[in-house]
Formats: C-alpha cells, structure tokens, sequence
C-alpha cells in the first residue's frame, strides 16, 4: 500500500481505475473515487510523488481534478509541452451513460479551459448489455500519430469492446 485516504474524507470510498504517469520529473497516479454515493458523485483524483522511484518517498493527495462532469478513468496525453487529461464523463442520461472527455492541463493536477467531447457511444457495438458506455480511455504514441483506445458497452457481458480513434493531433489543435 503506498497511500490511503483520511477517513471520513470527501472522496475517501470506492476507490479504483489507478492510473501511474511520470510527468515533469514526478510521479502522479491518477485514480477514481467518491464521496460515498454514486455514479454523480465520482471525481479523478491525484496523487504526486517527488521521489525518482515510485516505490519510495512520500505520495500526497493534489486533490480531484475540477471536471465539468463527474467521471473516471483519467489518463494524461503528453503532445510536444503540452498535457491534455482525458476521462469517461457521466451527465448525459439516458442517451449513454459515459462519453470520453478531453480537457488542457495547465500542470498534472490542474485542468483549465473547456473539456472537449471526443468519443460518445453512438454504434451498435457500444451499446451492448444494456448502457451506452465509452471508458477507459489509452492513449498510443505510433509514427508522429497519436491514437486513442477506449472500452465501449457494458464491462459484465461478453459485448464489452474496444474502440479506436485516429486523427487525434488534428483535434487537439483545433
């Protein structure tokens, strides 16, 4: 166990979806929790660790990322200087219950400007087992191309999928 929550703290249950990343000389895991309750209630949360292995030194609690939605799954794409988070966000029932989010990092546990839709379960083949999902999103570096992986459709059935998105530079430029 390298950290866990002050009991009692606001997003001290349910924690799941860890995610590590070394950014700027630092460690971060990026991580789902709430506060108790459900699905409107989840946040990604960061932790940061200044040692250079991420098995030793102290990790601290930066806090949960302010998303316009709640959500979880948080990941960091690095293009060029910049950092973009992306995550699955909740807040458009009934027509899915999580699209994949794209919003500028100003640091690696600071969000700033508008998040971005990238990915809304649409297809058939995300719709599977009874709720429209988008998850769970990867992302992958491939001869100057940047591609986005995600889960699509109910992660209990046997319909659960991955999906791929291209042309990801081209988005996040605009």
């Amino acid at each position: 166990m390298i950290w866990s929550p002050e009991p009692g703290g606001r997003y001290s249950h349910h924690l799941w979806a860890p995610e590590i990343h070394f950014l700027n000389g630092k460690w971060y895991i990026y991580y789902t929790a709430n506060d108790g309750g459900g699905d409107d209630s989840r946040r990604i949360c960061v932790l940061e660790n200044e040692s250079p292995n991420p098995m030793d030194g102290d990790w601290v609690w930066k806090g949960a990322l302010g998303t316009p939605v709640p959500g979880l799954d948080g990941t960091v794409l690095k293009l060029s200087a910049q950092f973009y988070f992306l995550y699955a966000g909740y807040g458009h029932f009934p027509d899915y219950g999580s699209a994949i989010y794209i919003i500028r990092m100003s640091n690696p546990y600071t969000l700033t400007g508008d998040h971005v839709l990238l990915t809304a379960p649409t297809f058939s083949w995300e719709k599977q087992g009874g709720m429209a999902i988008n998850e769970g999103p990867v992302m992958l570096h491939r001869n100057g191309r940047v591609f986005l992986i995600f889960s699509a459709s109910t992660t209990w059935t046997e319909d659960y999928a991955l999906g791929m998105l291209t042309r990801m530079k081209k988005m996040i430029q605009c």
